[in-house]
């Protein structure tokens, strides 16, 4: 069915007009600002731009250049800027981490020398076979790491026996929609054939969608995105469920020691047993009275300590970086939070005790 030029022109402004207002929206009148929903502000003001691009070479092809690859440039955000607002909200991060600010600023650096030196008439085929193509690939490779990210709550939704929050649907709805914004671009741009009005209303169900569900939840939009670890204060585990969970997490980390990972994190430890990371948290709270650094160093400090038994004539330095810190200071502090002892005393003390049992015991932590 031929659908009129001026039915296309309205839902395609409607799309990047309305995302404009969202992007307003919690850039500026959200009252409980997060890192997350600023960025995910940022996020749409950059697909908004996009949008608005795509509308106004559609209608007007006859533009000059420059429009059109700043609507360009503005898609090198919208990847980059989509991930690190799930890892935000997922993670209940409040600040923005010194690796992401160097990133986008990479990328700001990167679109100030677009715009500034490749814009001229003969830098089109640069453009058109380089450039592009870039782009679109880096927005794909952010949309995988962004559903990797969401994947445990794929799952959780695929249970019968679990539900999601409404944080976690939050997110996977982002997903989900900007996956499908993502492809409705790139898919026609690699030779693949689509109707060319399919990105306007495609764009326009995002947004429409966002629009009812921040109207649906008016007053408790704040609690819809508002951070996780806010969230699970009030509410708690089944007890049935917290018991399994703690046996997956005792069973993970005997089989297969992923504390030795320096770099291991909230969430991605709650991954592995398919919870949230403010699950996680609630759980070694509860369970255990212990929060996830203390834990997991608890851990890695067992593990050191059997070393020292077992390998004395390795140096203290290497085991502590061996059992998972990342300095030769946070593992002395850990080991005498943990032991009362620095590592060194513990050493000598097993040496000095010169006893059968000494082989097989460990002298500090058996006694407690």
């Amino acid at each position: 069915m031929q659908v009129s030029r001026d039915l296309v022109f309205f839902v395609s402004t409607l799309g990047w007009f309305n995302g404009l207002i969202l992007a307003g929206y919690f850039l500026l009148f959200l009252k409980r600002k997060t890192l997350a929903t600023q960025l995910l502000g940022w996020m749409m003001l950059a697909l908004s731009l996009r949008i608005f691009k795509s509308v106004v070479w559609w209608f007007t092809p006859a533009l000059p250049p420059i429009y059109i690859q700043l609507g360009i440039v503005a898609c090198m955000f919208v990847g980059p800027l989509l991930y690190a607002s799930l890892q935000a909200s997922v993670q209940a991060r409040t600040t923005l981490s010194r690796s992401w600010a160097y990133i986008l600023s990479a990328y700001a650096i990167i679109a100030l020398v677009l715009i500034l030196f490749l814009t001229k008439q003969q830098h089109l085929r640069l453009w058109k076979f380089y450039i592009v193509p870039a782009i679109y690939y880096q927005w794909f490779i952010y949309i995988l790491l962004s559903i990797l990210l969401v994947a445990p709550k794929i799952k959780i939704l695929s249970s019968s026996k679990t539900t999601l929050s409404p944080n976690d649907k939050w997110q996977l709805t982002i997903v989900f929609f900007s996956t499908l914004v993502a492809l409705s671009y790139a898919l026609p741009f690699f030779g693949l054939k689509s109707t060319p009005y399919i990105t306007g209303p495609i764009v326009f169900s995002l947004i429409v969608y966002l629009n009812l569900l921040i109207g649906s939840y008016r007053n408790k939009t704040e609690e819809l995105i508002q951070s996780a670890s806010e969230k699970y204060l009030h509410k708690k585990i089944e007890p049935a469920k917290a018991a399994d969970k703690i046996q997956a997490l005792h069973q993970l980390m005997e089989e297969e020691e992923i504390y030795l990972q320096p770099d291991l994190k909230l969430a991605d430890l709650a991954g592995r047993i398919d919870l949230s990371p403010h699950q996680l948290s609630q759980l070694l709270n509860d369970n255990l009275s212990k929060s996830f650094n203390t834990y997991i160093n608890e851990l890695r400090i067992q593990k050191a300590c059997d070393w020292i038994l077992q390998k004395q004539e390795l140096k203290l330095e290497f085991i502590g970086y061996n059992v998972g810190f990342n300095s030769k200071s946070s593992f002395f502090t850990a080991f005498k939070k943990k032991t009362g002892l620095t590592p060194k005393a513990y050493k000598e003390a097993i040496e000095a005790q010169k006893k059968p049992q000494s082989t097989t015991e460990n002298p500090v932590l058996s006694s407690e």
